[in-house]
Parts: C-alpha cells; sequence; structure tokens
C-alpha cells in the first residue's frame, strides 16, 4: 500500500513543471491498468519495469495533480524530457511509495563462493 504521506515530487519538461506522487490513488490505477489482483503484486511488478510498465507508472504518478493527462501524452512528456531528470524523478517518486525496511532488517550479503 502507498504510504500515508506520499511525497510530491516536482519534474520539469521544457518550462511546464509537472507534479508527481505515488499515492494510494496511483497505486490502485496501476493495479487497474497491469490487471493485477493482489496490492503486493503491484509493488513486485515494479521491482523490474519494462519500457511500458514506465509509461504506466509516470501516468499513475501524475493522476493526483495532473488528471487530464492520458498514457498518450505521457509518451509525448517521456519525448520531450531530459533522461537525467526523468530518472531522478522517477526515483524519487518510487522509493517514497516502497514501504519501509523493518528496523534492524539487514541488507542480505551474496555468499562467497569457496576458494578451490
Amino acid at each position: 500500500m502507498a504510504q500515508k504521506n506520499s511525497a510530491d515530487v516536482p519534474f520539469k519538461i521544457g518550462e511546464v513543471e509537472y507534479t508527481l506522487r505515488f499515492s494510494l490513488k496511483a497505486q490502485l490505477a496501476l493495479k487497474d491498468q497491469w490487471g493485477l489482483e493482489k496490492d503486493d503484486d503491484v509493488q513486485k511488478r515494479m521491482q523490474s519495469l519494462e519500457t511500458g510498465d514506465v509509461v504506466d507508472v509516470l501516468w499513475a504518478a501524475l493522476r493526483s495533480h495532473h488528471p487530464d493527462v492520458d498514457r498518450d501524452a505521457v509518451i509525448d512528456l517521456l519525448d520531450d524530457a531530459e533522461q537525467e531528470d526523468f530518472e531522478v524523478a522517477m526515483a524519487s517518486v518510487i522509493s517514497g511509495a516502497m514501504p519501509p525496511r523493518s528496523e534492524g532488517a539487514s541488507e542480505k550479503k551474496p555468499k562467497s563462493r569457496p576458494k578451490n
């Protein structure tokens, strides 16, 4: 589920500034768009996004502040966006949507290979 206070993330394309928010509305829109049944499936799918998925995530993140922007308009926006600015904005909005790690959780370290 979306965090209680999903952060607004500014995203500027040319002279126009948009506001991204990965809210509950955005997550439900993605769930419907992707034909998923469980809320957790949205988070799982976001772990490895295909190009079309990126368009969907941006479209969903725009819905709170820019409900008139449809999926085709998002593709046009991406064509006009600076790639680095887009990547930073998407990373910010996606990281704001991910459930926080539980305290005390440690990252799993890869197992070392036995030496021959």
